[in-house]
């Protein structure tokens, strides 16, 4: 039998902030109101940041939230995009 183990810190962000981060990534950046056509988890931060979803996030923690919702991203040399699942 496996032990329950708990595994780390509890999150730090509600459902909520969570959800929103979530709907932000799967919204075309140009229908958000932004001049680019992918969102990178840097231009993500920045925008979550700005919109007051909340007041500071790491790129760790925002790659694990979309990981939790199975939205992947590439991250190439020169291309750095998240891709919207059909979720």
């Amino acid at each position: 039998m496996k032990p329950k183990y708990g595994g780390g810190r509890p999150h730090t962000f509600t459902p909520e902030e969570r959800s929103e981060i979530i709907e932000l990534a799967q919204i075309p950046p140009k229908v958000a109101g932004y001049p680019f056509t992918n969102w990178s988890l840097s231009k993500l931060k920045q925008a979550v940041e700005e919109r007051k979803i909340v007041s500071s996030i790491s790129i760790e923690t925002l790659r694990v939230i979309l990981g939790e919702a199975k939205i992947t991203y590439q991250n190439t040399k020169n291309v750095e995009g998240i891709k919207r699942s059909g979720i």
